[in-house]
């Protein structure tokens, strides 16, 4: 466990998920922190904004990148140019919890929220100023918070499961190696409008939510 601030542990049984317990592990500067009464978020991906070199499961629940772009109606709620795709839930309030599971030691990954405003007829430069919070691994296989400027991250072993953890009222989004509860990376900002799980995957990589 990573040395931390303060521990936030919620039963998962109040959220029918018998037997397991999340723990969230939340690092602050301040003595005091408050958070936001937290919910297990079940995540489905919203076929509407998936870019078209990305398959999508029945269920929603789980997306792989595939080479050449697939027929898809034309919407505007779709990304055009990166292989992205969202959450079909949007938070406006309150604190949720969801789960990525990385299939295979992929290589190229993005994995966070966005703002449900964010343009999606160009090519992205995701940021916080652009709307979007994200830890991701690119080509050189080193894992970073999409800031501006980058910020590089250290983790002991390459994360398989992510955990994010949202506190809208908070203004913090957290990323966590899932499997062993390794702090990644806490984004701080104050939020507006609705935010949605944000997936980017680059070739060869699907992701699954668990």
């Amino acid at each position: 466990m990573p040395e931390v601030t303060q521990c936030v542990i919620t039963s998962l049984s109040s959220l029918q998920c018998w037997g397991l317990w999340v723990v969230i592990c939340l690092r602050s500067h301040s003595a005091s922190l408050t958070l936001s009464p937290l919910s297990a978020a079940l995540v489905t991906l919203d076929p509407d904004t998936a870019e078209t070199s990305l398959i999508l499961s029945e269920d929603g629940r789980r997306v792989r990148w595939t080479p050449g772009a697939l027929p898809r109606p034309d919407n505007p709620k779709r990304f055009t140019d990166d292989s992205c795709v969202l959450g079909q839930e949007g938070f406006t309030s309150g604190g949720h919890y969801w789960e990525v599971q990385l299939l295979e030691e992929v290589v190229w990954w993005a994995v966070g929220v966005a703002r449900e405003s964010v343009s999606r007829e160009e090519r992205i430069d995701e940021s916080p100023e652009r709307g979007f919070w994200a830890v991701a691994r690119w080509y050189d296989g080193r894992p970073k918070a999409l800031t501006s400027p980058l910020t590089p991250l250290s983790p002991r072993q390459p994360p398989l499961k992510l955990g994010v953890y949202l506190d809208y009222e908070g203004g913090r989004l957290s990323l966590y190696n899932a499997d062993t509860w390794e702090h990644l990376y806490t984004f701080n900002d104050s939020f507006t409008g609705g935010l949605h799980p944000f997936f980017r995957l680059g070739p060869e990589t699907e992701l699954r939510l668990v």
